[in-house]
């Protein structure tokens, strides 16, 4: 069990409100949130030590309330205040699905405490504000053919393009049009609604393996990337140019390496993923040393959290399961082979321990 260090932890909030601002309030929720993200202890532990949360937002310098008291007047002016920057018209609909979205926006209370303080209906809301308010938007057939018919067109489709039953709730969704069990059952099928918008419609495509296809589609889609492909933009990639799937390719072609070199392209690893404290780590260090760190830098097929050019030197940030025996070996192979591609120096940054020991008298060295 790790000692609380009180000191410690008022410098990394302190640190982490100059970084995002202390003008807004923050509740109990925002502060387990905001305390689990900097790895720091939980809000029991905080309590024990400053005998409140009000005391610690005295020491850190931070608003905090216990929870936010709804005010009536100030929910309707925020709403009207909304609708006048956003160009809102009298005649427009704002649905139950738009109202919620705008709540979360705006940083209102949700629906339910809404219907509470407006005698238990969102139109006494709408009423005061002044929009016109449906719990569902009106079925319009015209307007639905006309969206899709144009969003087609933009994207370049072609009378026999097909499009899969996955790829039609995925452009219902991004147009905001009904979903597809409203759209079967006005157009009686989907098979149907594709007719009159101008689109080959089936529930799944099976795609057969064809060699010389799948090597042009890698070359297309190669010159559409300049050359450099990740696995994640091939698997998406291949389903707008009609390909085979990644198992397949690795079935025929033994690996997917030896299909990008036939195909003519260098294929990449997966982008990197950034850890939750790796930003917050990485300035904090650029804040110590006066240095510039580059962020995910590519090296050959590899991603690095971090590279300061001038000192040719590597960061790398390693979080909680970096800690397992299997994971440290694939780190160590990896380590290897960055050292031998570049002859750069690897700093490894302990996350749970560089958040512990975080002192201004501290260096990024103490934690290696």
């Amino acid at each position: 069990m790790v000692d609380f260090d009180r000191e410690k932890t008022i410098n990394i909030l302190k640190m982490y409100f100059k970084d995002n601002g202390n003008d807004k309030f923050i509740t109990e929720k925002g502060l387990m949130k905001i305390l689990k993200k900097l790895g720091l202890c939980c809000i029991t532990t905080i309590i024990l030590y400053f005998g409140s949360l009000e005391n610690l937002a005295k020491e850190v310098g931070f608003k905090y309330k216990s929870n936010i008291i709804f005010n009536k007047n100030q929910t309707i002016d925020i709403f009207k205040k909304y609708l006048k920057n956003i160009g809102y018209k009298k005649d427009d609909v704002i649905t139950f699905k738009q109202l919620k979205k705008i709540l979360k926006e705006l940083g209102l209370c949700c629906s339910d405490t809404l219907r509470k303080y407006f005698d238990n209906s969102l139109k006494n809301l709408a009423n005061e504000v002044g929009f016109k308010y449906r719990t569902s938007t009106t079925f319009n057939r015209e307007k639905i053919i006309d969206t899709f018919k144009l969003y087609l067109k933009n994207n370049n489709y072609k009378k026999d393009d097909i499009i899969t039953y996955s790829q039609l709730k995925k452009i219902l969704k991004v147009l905001e049009l009904p979903r597809t069990e409203i759209i079967r059952n006005r157009f009686d099928s989907l098979k149907d609604f594709g007719k009159v918008v101008g689109f080959k419609y089936v529930s799944h495509q099976y795609i057969r393996f064809d060699r010389e296809r799948d090597i042009k589609c890698g070359k297309e889609l190669a010159d559409r990337n300049g050359g450099k492909i990740t696995r994640r933009r091939l698997s998406e990639g291949r389903k707008d140019l009609g390909m085979s799937g990644l198992r397949v390719l690795r079935k025929h072609f033994i690996t997917l390496e030896n299909y990008a070199e036939e195909a003519g392209f260098e294929l990449l690893e997966l982008e990197g993923k950034i850890g939750a404290n790796e930003t917050f780590i990485l300035d904090n260090i650029e804040k110590e040393r006066g240095i510039k760190i580059e962020r995910q830098h590519r090296v050959g097929t590899k991603i690095v959290d971090g590279y300061y050019i001038i000192g040719n030197e590597f960061f790398e940030v390693k979080e909680p399961y970096h800690d397992a025996v299997s994971q440290q070996i694939k780190d160590d192979i990896r380590e290897r082979e960055i050292k031998r591609l570049t002859g750069c120096s690897i700093t490894s940054i302990n996350e749970q321990q560089y958040l512990r020991n975080m002192s201004p008298a501290k260096t990024v060295y103490d934690f290696q």
